[in-house]
C-alpha cells in the first residue's frame, strides 16, 4: 500500500484567489500532477463541481477563530505512554493502536524477533534511545472501536 502526503488547507480559493472566510463552506479536490498529488481548495459559492480527473473531493467549512486547536502530543511523551500502557492490565487493544500508529509514524520500527512464547507479540524498538517494547496484537472488537478510537485521540493530540 502507498501513502501520499496531501498538504492541509491552503485556506485560499484557488478559483476566486482570495482567503477563505471563518465559517465559509469550501470543497477541496484532489489533483494527479504527474508523481504527486495536489490539493485545490475552492468557495462553494465559486464550486462548479469537480474539475475532471479529480481523485476525490470533499465539502469543508472554515473554521471559526474561537475553535479549540488540536496539536500532536510529541513523540516521546507517546513512547512514554505506550510504555505506560504496556506495563498496566487490560490496556492491550490502546497499546497495541498506539504502537502501529507509532509504526506508520515512522517513531517506532520494527524488529524481526521470532515470537519468543509462542504468543502474538509485536517487537517495536524507540530508535532515539533503543527502547524496545513487546505490545500484545490486540486488535479491538466492533463493541470497543469507539471507545478506543476517542481514548487514542486523547493521547495522540493536546490543546494548544
Amino acid at each position: 500500500m502507498q501513502e501520499f502526503a496531501i498538504q492541509r488547507c491552503t485556506r485560499k480559493c484557488a478559483k476566486l484567489e482570495r482567503t477563505l472566510e471563518a465559517g465559509e463552506s469550501y470543497y477541496s479536490v484532489i489533483l494527479p500532477a504527474g508523481s504527486d498529488l495536489i490539493r485545490k481548495d475552492i468557495a462553494a459559492q465559486a464550486w462548479e463541481g469537480p474539475p475532471e480527473g479529480a481523485i476525490g473531493w470533499w465539502k469543508s467549512t472554515m473554521p471559526k477563530n474561537d475553535t479549540r486547536k488540536l496539536q500532536p502530543a510529541p513523540p516521546q511523551v507517546l513512547v512514554q505512554t505506550l510504555q505506560t500502557l504496556c506495563d498496566g492490565e487490560g490496556q492491550a487493544s490502546l497499546a497495541y493502536l498506539l504502537a502501529v500508529h507509532l509504526l506508520r509514524k515512522r517513531i517506532l520500527v520494527s524488529t524481526d524477533e521470532p515470537f519468543l512464547d509462542g504468543s502474538e507479540v509485536l517487537h517495536v524498538t524507540y530508535p532515539v534511545d533503543g527502547s524496545r517494547f513487546q505490545v500484545p496484537i490486540g486488535a479491538p472488537t466492533p463493541q470497543e472501536a469507539s471507545d478506543l478510537q476517542k481514548q487514542l485521540v486523547e493521547l495522540l493530540f493536546y490543546e494548544a
